[in-house]
């Protein structure tokens, strides 16, 4: 995500496929994670997981951004459905609930705490455009980053996201949401949020989401 001319292949082949037409969805979905600690990780490291996390996603954004314009119906409210840009992020991103993390990985928290950051600037600027946007948490997922232990395996997550995303509604817009429950999801406070309902079921849940 982070080479240009890659992402302009990539933009010039989906502009092909659609012949014409605009892009319903983009979800920037790359990222990396250390997982070292503050006391051994280095600043290239923190410099290369800030690219790919939050650069990388900025580019792609940019580039798609006319595609997904074309799809937008100037007479309609937001509708996920019609053109949306989704963010995968994650619960470790929160400020707000980071307070009770037994661990942390630095690299990937304040990277994924940027990109809720672009993307809320971004929503806000872009609220009266017509395209949906909004964060994703997708869980401790079992990949290579998220390790052998993690559940759900990939194939149930992407069905849960995909759920996710057909029940977007008008109060998801620009959030940080749970995708876990599949079409049953739970915004998220991104940061600051005073302590409520949902942050302390978010700390009971720790010990499962990652």
């Amino acid at each position: 995500t982070l080479d240009d001319e890659s992402i302009k292949a990539a933009y010039h082949t989906v502009e092909q496929k659609l012949n014409g037409q605009g892009l319903n969805m983009l979800i920037n979905n790359a990222a990396i994670n250390t997982g070292l600690q503050l006391d051994n990780i280095l600043e290239k490291e923190m410099l290369n997981t800030y690219n790919s996390n939050v650069i990388g996603p900025w580019k792609v954004t940019k580039v798609f951004l006319p595609l997904l314009k074309k799809s937008v119906k100037s007479n309609q409210p937001h509708n996920a459905q019609q053109s949306s840009i989704i963010m995968i992020s994650s619960l470790m991103s929160s400020m707000e609930l980071a307070k009770s993390f037994p661990f942390f990985a630095y690299d990937y928290q304040c990277s994924k705490a940027a990109l809720n950051m672009f993307t809320v600037c971004m929503a806000k600027e872009w609220e009266k455009k017509g395209i949906f946007i909004a964060l994703v948490h997708p869980g401790w997922v079992r990949t290579d980053m998220g390790g052998d232990s993690a559940d759900p395996d990939t194939d149930t997550a992407v069905t849960n996201i995909v759920e996710c995303l057909q029940s977007l509604k008008a109060e998801h817009y620009g959030r940080l949401i749970d995708s876990t429950q599949a079409s049953i999801i739970t915004i998220f406070p991104c940061w600051g949020a005073h302590v409520n309902d949902v942050v302390l079921a978010c700390r009971r849940r720790l010990g499962v989401l990652y």
